[in-house]
């Protein structure tokens, strides 16, 4: 297939044509929902694919990318808790089918889950200014992401070492990896065993009323995962940056980032590659398409053995269809299976802007033109095989659209 400038045209005029289509509106609020074509997607806005969906919004309607934010951080409750999936429809504690043989009720709130996801709401908002220099919406917005992100640093760096902990898959966003097996002790790496298990937890966290100190108490599931602490660093760096623009004092921000920074190259590289850290500070032993997060961080390092030997490798993260989320030489890898090794958008994008950040333009641009083709070929979906690009999960997924700076990155090349 040819990088032809109609193509692109298409794939990213498809970006705008799903972001609009799955857009919901009241007279209150307006954001977007992942897909409409699964009932449990359409019935709620989700934190970091609404943040996605508002990164790419910003180029294309920034005042709806701003009712994204606005949407999700009124939501934001007393505890400065932004929760990962909001209710608009109030059905947060109708439990699901694969999970009604063990609990009764699901959330605490019709309205909201207990969990949360990766903090990438900083550079969500960051891109609506980059394209709109509205310093009247960041002024608005700032005072609840420092609220949000301070947060964090107090309730989830429990050992008070700069880096943050998730209780539950769902926070990490790579719901049934591979990276949770030992803490969900599976065998087999079935959807059915892993919801079991996912259902589980939320039992027993139900018996303590979500207190987070009493779930740490638990030790059930506590796992520091690298991307996640990639994230934070990186958002809290955005975040001070934009303190900074408006006069607003931005030194706890800055100082997390340099700490949890620091903690990701000091405890989280084993000499080859980047991976999870549990409470015993012991480093996980599955790769995962986590390890290339760190590109995104101004920290010097030298990432070629890291690339060379894993990104490029077709035994491990190579396809021709983009980068799987765990290694294709995992005993328990599945293309098919849900988070079991497949193709993800939003994985795939950050690693792109990783390679840019670290001045590896010619993979960067490979990269993308395995994910333009791929949208390109088969559409719009949740999650794909990474051998034959078959589309998985839901259709019509809306943070697919994060192709379309993929696409603006190869046009402004020039790239053919």
């Amino acid at each position: 297939m040819i990088m032809d400038h109609k193509t692109l045209t298409k794939v990213q005029q498809d970006s705008v044509n799903v972001l609009q289509k799955n857009q919901i509106s009241n007279p209150e609020l307006t954001f977007t929902v992942a897909s409409l074509t699964n009932p449990i997607y359409a019935n709620m806005q989700a934190f970091w694919d609404s943040c996605f969906h508002a990164y790419i919004l910003a180029s294309i309607e920034p005042e709806i990318a701003k009712k994204e934010i606005i949407a999700l951080v009124t939501n934001m409750n007393e505890d400065v808790f932004i929760p990962h999936m909001i209710y608009f429809t109030g059905k947060g504690k109708f439990v699901p089918d694969n999970y009604k043989s063990i609990l009764d009720s699901f959330w605490s709130s019709s309205y909201q889950s207990d969990l949360l996801q990766p903090p990438i709401l900083a550079l969500a908002v960051n891109r609506i200014f980059e394209k709109t220099q509205d310093e009247e919406f960041l002024i608005q917005i700032l005072p609840k992401l420092q609220k949000y992100y301070r947060y964090l640093s107090e309730t989830r760096d429990h050992d008070k070492d700069g880096l943050l902990s998730i209780i539950h898959s769902w926070e990490s966003g790579w719901d049934n990896s591979q990276r949770w097996d030992s803490l969900y002790n599976i065998k087999k790496g079935q959807r059915q065993e892993i919801d079991k298990q996912k259902a589980y937890l939320i039992k027993e966290y139900q018996k303590v009323d979500w207190k987070i100190e009493e779930i740490f108490d638990l030790g059930l599931f506590v796992i520091k995962p690298v991307d996640f602490n990639v994230l934070y660093a990186w958002n809290m760096e955005i975040l001070s940056d934009m303190c900074e623009h408006v006069n607003l004092n931005n030194s706890f921000f800055k100082e997390q980032a340099h700490k949890t920074t620091q903690a990701i190259f000091k405890k989280m590289f084993d000499g080859e590659a980047f991976y999870d850290l549990d409470l015993d500070n012991n480093l996980s032993e599955v790769h995962s398409a986590a390890m290339f997060f760190p590109m995104l961080l101004n920290h010097q390092f030298n990432y070629t053995d890291i690339i060379n030997n894993y990104l490029k490798n077709d035994q491990h993260f190579s396809s021709p269809n983009g980068v799987p989320s765990t290694s294709l030489s995992h005993p328990l890898h599945s293309s098919n299976e849900y988070w079991r090794g497949n193709i993800w958008i939003q994985i795939n994008w950050l690693i792109f802007r990783g390679l840019l950040f670290q001045k590896r333009s010619e993979l960067a641009t490979d990269l993308a033109k395995r994910i333009i083709r791929l949208l390109y070929n088969n559409g719009f979906w949740e999650y794909f095989n990474p051998q034959t690009g078959k589309g998985l999960g839901a259709g019509n997924y809306s943070w697919d659209s994060l192709v379309y700076s993929m696409v603006s990155y190869l046009k402004k090349s020039k790239v053919e």
